[in-house]
């Protein structure tokens, strides 16, 4: 187990790991100074994107000194030569995306008062920051932590200030980068070098739309380029919000109804302020605390329904277009020495074999076996999302020439000299295959950075309340370390889980024998299982991309022989 870490007063818990986002991880803390306050802290690396934390430290100083109970409170940031530590306000209820999902999946709605008072906490929090200069470029649900007091009643706060700026004048649009999360952006973040404070209303109209239709966006766009043209649309043809079904007023409702109207307009000018929001009727204090059901225990459908709705519209993950793009690299014709190429298409086939295995555990599970167990589900998720990631890595390592992202056993396949003289060749190559390549490789590895944060989040919730197994610690510390690429300690996990317990849960049932989905299931788990002895790295020149994968036209009889002559299945 990792040692805990003294760090000036504070006392981080590298044993308690939490989460993980895209440029630090999470861990429990604790200061004797403290006591009565629940800490935790956020651990960066000084070399990641310096200009990206520097300005996300400056911002946070200046949170230092706020006091907004709708904001996370930032206690200290300390500076040393290898690590940034943000020691900061730890919050135990998870956060709004968490319970808007499970409203959704208790086919729950959000009452007008809980609509108002999260809507009227999130403005309250970003008063502070309007108040300093700051403007977020990153509200979304994730982004917005949850206080439970146990008695049903939510305190909510903004997080998350690693895109955040400090502006002169953040009610006057300025030239900036483009940032954010796209369901959330405003337009000009996508089609405009220009915008203001006014970015993030749009993304809190976004919010007050999912709260008011059980969790859906105020779009049917499932790719990017369809987000885009949904923007562009806004500029001739403004967003009009149906009516809202919940018990209440007409008159609260129209104003909700007309506000998300207004706050999700193209034009910043058309949109109201924040100083605007502060002053609505709407979002005067209640006259009693609003109850929230913030309980639940996470069933095996729940797990499986988040993790299709994570790849689908939300996250924008194109399953036809990662299929096609595996079919791509494979039809392709690759000389043996254009050794980066083949390189490639064996990663991708990997990756593909992965994803594969991952969506037909949840199809099976759901169908043939709704009583499986949902941690167990998430150990085996985890193990086949995080090779999945890190195969991926490494790919993008060799499309891009980052020695950094390529695990080590991956280097020791070349000596130092023929490695860099090869990459370098890849890099001046501008075939139609290379270019697609690289564009499919950095999208794909973005999805998968992304759903595998989901997993390694799902795993931490759960064991709170499980054991198993003895050396689950290991396991956890192996996913909260950022730097390291490699991908065959997952598949080794994977093995782990499956012949220590799991295995038993999925037993050859001949019964199901003529049910293709359950055999293709069970020859995937067999081929994931030896996917690294049978295919190895080491002798990838001799290897076809196309016996990785599962042959998709395969007979259920062809499938009955492969099932009846497996080794672990």
């Amino acid at each position: 187990m990792e040692q805990d870490q003294k760090v000036e007063d504070f006392v981080i818990k590298k044993s308690e790991f939490l989460g993980k986002g895209q440029y630090g991880v999470v861990y429990g803390c604790y200061s004797e100074k403290l006591k009565d306050q629940k800490l935790c802290a956020k651990v960066l690396q000084a070399q990641i994107e310096k200009g990206l934390i520097d300005r996300e430290i400056k911002i946070l100083e200046q949170l230092n000194k706020v006091d907004n109970p709708n904001l996370v409170k930032i206690y200290r940031v300390i500076k040393e030569e290898r690590q940034i530590y943000i020691i900061m306000e730890r919050c135990t209820g998870g956060d709004l995306k968490q319970l808007m999902d499970q409203y959704q999946i208790q086919k729950k709605q959000f009452t007008l008062e809980q609509i108002q008072d999260i809507a009227r906490q999130i403005i309250l929090g970003y008063k502070s920051l309007f108040d300093i200069k700051v403007i977020h470029r990153d509200i979304k649900p994730a982004n917005i932590l949850i206080e439970n007091n146990g008695k049903g009643q939510i305190v909510v706060k903004l997080t998350d200030f690693g895109m955040g700026r400090m502006l002169d004048d953040i009610t006057k649009k300025q030239v900036l980068t483009k940032v954010g999360t796209p369901a959330y952006a405003a337009p000009q973040l996508y089609l405009e070098d220009q915008y203001s404070s006014k970015c993030d209303v749009y993304s809190l109209g976004v919010i007050l739309y999912q709260l008011a239709f059980n969790n859906r966006l105020p779009f049917t766009a499932k790719t990017i380029p369809e987000l885009t043209q949904f923007l562009k649309d806004l500029k001739v043809k403004p967003f009009q919000c149906p009516e809202l079904t919940q018990e209440g007023p007409q008159q609260t409702k129209k104003a909700i109804q007309s506000l998300i109207n207004k706050m999700m307009q193209f034009s910043e000018e058309a949109r109201p302020g924040w100083d605007d929001l502060l002053k609505s009727e709407l979002f005067e204090a209640p006259t009693k605390a609003q109850d929230f059901d913030c309980q639940g225990e996470m069933k095996l459908l729940d797990s499986i329904f988040l993790y299709q709705q994570q790849q689908g519209q939300q996250q924008y993950f194109n399953e036809a277009k990662f299929r096609a793009a595996c079919k791509f690299a494979n039809q392709n014709k690759i000389t043996k020495a254009d050794r980066i190429n083949h390189l490639v298409s064996l990663f991708l086939a990997k990756a593909e074999l992965s994803f594969n295995l991952s969506q037909a555990l949840q199809e099976q599970l759901l169908t043939q076996f709704p009583y499986f167990n949902v941690y167990h589900f998430e150990l085996l998720q985890t193990c086949i999302i995080g090779y999945r990631y890190k195969i991926l890595m490494n790919a993008f390592g060799f499309c891009f020439n980052c020695l950094d992202v390529i695990c080590e056993e991956m280097r020791k396949m070349y000596d130092n000299q023929a490695l860099k003289q090869t990459l370098q060749e890849y890099q001046n190559d501008h075939s139609e295959w290379t270019e697609q390549t690289k564009e499919n490789i950095s999208e794909f590895l973005n999805l998968s950075n992304k759903a595998f944060i989901h997993a390694e989040n799902q795993i931490i919730k759960l064991m709170k309340s499980n054991t198993y197994p003895h050396n689950i610690q290991n396991f956890q510390k192996l996913m909260s370390i950022i730097e390291n690429t490699e991908f065959k300690i997952y598949g080794r996990w994977f093995q782990f889980f499956w012949k220590q317990d799991l295995r038993k849960l999925l037993v050859y049932d001949k019964s199901k024998q003529y049910d293709i989905g359950y055999l293709k299931m069970l020859v995937l788990i067999e081929k994931f299982l030896n996917i690294d002895t049978e295919f190895p790295f080491e002798k990838y020149s001799e290897q076809d991309p196309q016996q990785i994968v599962l042959n998709e036209n395969l007979t259920k009889q062809q499938l009955e022989v492969l099932v009846q002559n497996r080794k672990n299945v």
